[in-house]
């Protein structure tokens, strides 16, 4: 140490100084940054972030935290002197816990399940060539056949690629179903349905998992009226069986088998925790390095919205998580309303994992105005967020669709897996075809924020009753035809707002 600094005492040296000392010990240099930053200005209150985990909050007055800066949340400071605003807190909170312990017995009850399955498919052998108990009897179908001269002849090269697993669906025990109605089945589905998802029937198919051909030809038959519905009971339960092949350990998951399970719980499948677990097991089974690439992006937006079609209606959390996997990348321009869908649910899904302290639409109606109030103050703030959000999505989407195919867009890419290839859209329809369709998903889903907003102390029922009359008038106007192609959601959510009206003959009028 230099003379002239020999004899002055530490804490009488400038701050530069003693930083930049070479003698002093690692520990008292740290604790000297430390009294730095100790000299900000602390705020007494902890942000409802960190508060809610139970947190130390290291923020500054005016400024946000480490963790919520880290985690992308608001930073939103609440003084803790209203008696109830600490109810709302406590209230929440203990929400919280409860949903989280029924998440925990659903999964165990799904593992259960899962487990009892495996020990039945063991017994019974039902892959070695032994015809096992629940095989389906072939003498309640009458065989249709599909005579060569009225089959299209531009659906040969599907029929041949659907030969495969139809043959492999059949097995030991054969229904009365062709391959020559499975591409019946097929174009049906892709001209009449699952444009509502937005995904379109590509140029060419490659031969399809056999899950992912039951799930379609189940749906297509289910949701059309004509002679394509004669043999839905069979078709079900060949879907039924391609389902207990994919729980066995013996059976490889693709992309495709987590697809058919989307598809069958949007149409005709039940939509609950229980299969939405099931799908995000499909999807991580198929996940892995060599298959992380555009399609799985795609399956997963698929997935959230299945999942959050079904959670928005009755508030069940959902079981996928916010975020997708690692290493699944980024989303890209795709077909333009299964990118304006996966937007939407993207705002559905800030709704629902908030959402701890309402109650389900459905069970709402039945309670009638004993809900009102029920909803916490911050759950009100990412309601009246998400409607915000959602007429911003409703402007943006629309905007996009009038200028259909102009490049900015690149509505339309290479075949994905998910059918988005071809510049078609199915059945011939016209450009005002997706301007209805995103106007019904806004409507819908504006219906469903109204209706948890009602749920809260500052609830606007005449905002709710306009919402629900502009759906149905977009029904009865524009959909009248249509509604056995709808998914769930939407039927669901056209049904709450004919429920909701008041009953003073306006419903009826709306609907002759």
């Amino acid at each position: 140490m230099s003379g002239s600094q020999a004899g002055v005492p530490l804490g009488k040296r400038r701050r530069d100084e003693v930083e930049l000392d070479p003698e002093l010990e690692p520990d008292h240099q740290e604790s000297l940054n430390k009294s730095e930053d100790s000299s900000k200005p602390k705020r007494i209150t902890a942000c409802l972030y960190c508060r809610r985990q139970k947190l130390k909050c290291d923020g500054a007055i005016g400024q946000t935290c480490t963790r919520c800066k880290d985690d992308g949340m608001e930073c939103v400071v609440r003084p803790r002197s209203n008696a109830a605003v600490l109810a709302s807190d406590l209230r929440w909170q203990q929400t919280v816990e409860t949903r989280f312990k029924d998440m925990r017995d659903q999964l165990n009850s799904l593992q259960a399940a899962h487990d009892d399955l495996q020990n039945r498919l063991e017994s019974q052998k039902i892959f070695n060539n032994v015809e096992p108990a629940w095989a389906p009897s072939t003498q309640s179908f009458n065989p249709r056949s599909t005579p060569a001269e009225v089959f299209p002849g531009s659906l040969d090269a599907l029929r041949g690629a659907l030969g495969p697993p139809v043959a492999e669906l059949q097995g030991n025990a054969p229904l009365d179903v062709s391959v020559a109605e499975a591409a019946l089945l097929w174009e049906y589905f892709y001209d009449t349905l699952a444009i509502y998802h937005g995904f379109v029937a590509g140029l060419s198919v490659d031969s399809p998992s056999p899950l992912l051909l039951a799930a379609i030809a189940t749906a297509a038959a289910k949701r059309s009226t004509g002679e394509l519905a004669l043999h839905q009971a069979a078709w079900l339960q060949l879907f039924e069986r391609a389902l207990i092949r994919l729980l066995s350990d013996t059976s490889e998951k693709t992309w495709d088998d987590a697809v058919g399970l989307c598809i069958a719980r949007t149409w005709f499948w039940k939509a609950d925790v229980t299969t939405s677990g099931l799908i995000l097991g499909t999807y991580m089974a198929t996940l892995a390095p060599n298959t992380v690439d555009v399609r799985s992006r795609r399956v997963w937006d698929f997935l959230q919205i299945t999942a959050l079609s079904q959670a928005a209606l009755h508030l069940e959390p959902p079981i996928l998580p916010e975020q997708a996997p690692p290493g699944v990348p980024s989303r890209t321009p795709t077909h333009v309303l299964f990118g304006a869908l996966a937007e939407l649910f993207d705002i559905v899904g800030v709704m629902t994992r908030s959402l701890t302290s309402g109650v389900g639409l459905v069970q709402s109606l039945l309670k009638g105005n004993e809900l009102s109030g029920s909803v916490s103050y911050a759950e009100t703030a990412v309601l009246r967020n998400c409607r915000s959000d959602i007429e911003r999505w409703g402007a943006k989407w629309l905007a996009a669709v009038h200028g259909l195919f102009a490049l900015v867009y690149q509505v339309w890419l290479p075949n994905d897996g998910l059918g988005t290839d071809g510049a078609r859209l199915p059945g011939g329809r016209p450009k005002t075809f997706l301007l209805n369709l995103i106007a019904v998903y806004f409507r819908s889903v504006s219906l469903l924020v109204d209706g948890y907003l009602q749920q809260t102390p500052s609830g606007d029922i005449s905002r709710y009753h306009a919402t629900a009359r502009e759906l149905l008038v977009l029904v009865v106007d524009t959909w009248a035809d249509s509604l056995h192609f709808w998914p769930m959601l939407l039927l669901h959510s056209a049904l709450i707002a004919a429920i909701i009206l008041p009953s003073d003959g306006e419903v009826s009028l709306l609907l002759c």
